[in-house]
C-alpha cells in the first residue's frame, strides 16, 4: 500500500510486538503506565524543547502542514498511539527541510511516550501522536524582535569610519556581498553579511558581537522571519546597507598641521 505522499509503507519499521505473547497495551495511554525508574537519559531542558516546539509550530504553519494526516498514513492508531519508530519516521517527513537534531527527537518522543518501556532506546515503546499534534498547535508565536533603532549614535559613527576604510581602499561593497551570497533582491542571511563584514570588506575593524547584532538589526529584513535562536531577524538588507554607507558623513579629521614656513620659523629664532 502506498500513502498519498509516495512513500512506499513497507519501507517504514515495523511495528514492535508485544513486550509478551498475548499481551495486549492498553490504547489509552494513562500516566501511571510511565515507570518512574526509567532513566531518562540525557535529555534537553524542558526550557529548551518549549524553544522548539515554538519553531516547530512556526514551520508547520508557514509550510501548511496536515500533521494528522502523516501520522495517520504512518500508521498512527485513531486512539492517538504511534510506535515510536513510526513516530520518529513521520516526524522526519513533515519537518524534513528543518533541521532535527537526535536530541531534539529524543526529547520529543520521551514527553509523548506512552506504553512498556523501551528496554534499548530508553523511554516507552510508543508515542501519543495525537496529544503531540494538539499541543504543539497550543505553542505561543515567537515574540517579535525589537523595532530597530535608526538612531543610534554609536552605529552613525562606525558607519562613519566604514566609509572612510571603504574609500582610502576603494572598496567594491556591492560586489564583496554579492560574493558572499547577497541576493539581487538586496537581502542576505545574516550569518553571511556578518563573514562579509568581517572576511571580506571590513577584516582588520574592531567589531564585536554586540556591534555586529546591532548594525544587523538596524538594516534587518522585518518581512522575513525572525531569529529564534540568536535574536533579531535572520535576513539583512546589504544593499541598502551599502546605500547608506556612501552617503553617511565622513569622520572629522583632527586638526591638521599649519604648512611650514621658513620665514615664520626664522622670526622664532630672532
Amino acid at each position: 500500500m502506498r500513502a498519498s505522499w509516495g512513500y512506499d509503507q513497507m519501507t517504514l519499521p515495523k511495528e514492535p510486538a508485544p513486550s509478551a505473547p498475548g499481551m495486549r497495551v492498553s490504547a489509552i495511554p494513562k500516566a501511571e503506565e510511565r515507570d518512574p525508574n526509567i532513566p531518562e537519559g540525557t535529555l534537553m531542558s524542558e526550557e529548551d524543547l518549549d524553544f522548539q516546539m515554538r519553531k516547530l509550530k512556526k514551520y508547520a504553519e508557514e509550510k501548511e502542514l496536515n500533521m494528522t494526516h502523516t501520522f495517520q498514513g504512518s500508521a498512527g492508531k485513531a486512539t492517538g498511539i504511534i510506535s515510536k519508530p513510526r513516530f520518529k519516521t513521520a516526524l522526519g517527513m513533515l519537518f524534513h527541510q528543518y533541521p532535527l537534531s537526535e536530541e531534539l527527537i529524543a526529547a520529543i518522543s520521551f514527553k509523548y511516550g506512552c506504553g512498556p518501556p523501551d528496554p534499548h532506546g530508553g523511554g516507552f515503546m510508543e508515542v501519543m501522536w495525537r496529544a503531540f499534534v494538539i499541543e504543539l498547535r497550543k505553542f505561543d508565536d515567537p515574540e517579535q524582535p525589537p523595532a530597530p533603532n535608526y538612531n543610534d549614535q554609536r552605529i552613525t559613527e562606525t558607519m562613519s569610519e566604514l566609509r572612510q576604510i571603504a574609500e582610502d581602499s576603494g572598496l567594491d561593497m556591492t560586489h564583496s556581498m554579492q560574493g558572499a551570497g547577497g541576493r539581487p533582491t538586496g537581502v542576505i542571511a545574516k550569518q553571511k553579511f556578518y563573514m562579509a563584514m568581517t572576511s571580506l570588506l571590513f577584516p582588520n575593524y574592531h567589531f564585536t558581537t554586540e556591534l555586529l547584532y546591532d548594525l544587523a538589526l538596524v538594516y534587518a529584513n522585518t518581512k522575513g522571519p525572525p531569529d529564534l535562536r540568536l535574536g533579531g531577524y535572520q535576513e539583512v538588507l546589504w544593499r541598502q546597507f551599502v546605500i547608506d554607507i556612501r552617503k553617511v558623513p565622513l569622520p572629522e579629521t583632527h586638526t591638521a598641521h599649519p604648512a611650514f614656513n621658513p620665514d615664520l620659523a626664522a622670526d622664532e629664532f630672532e
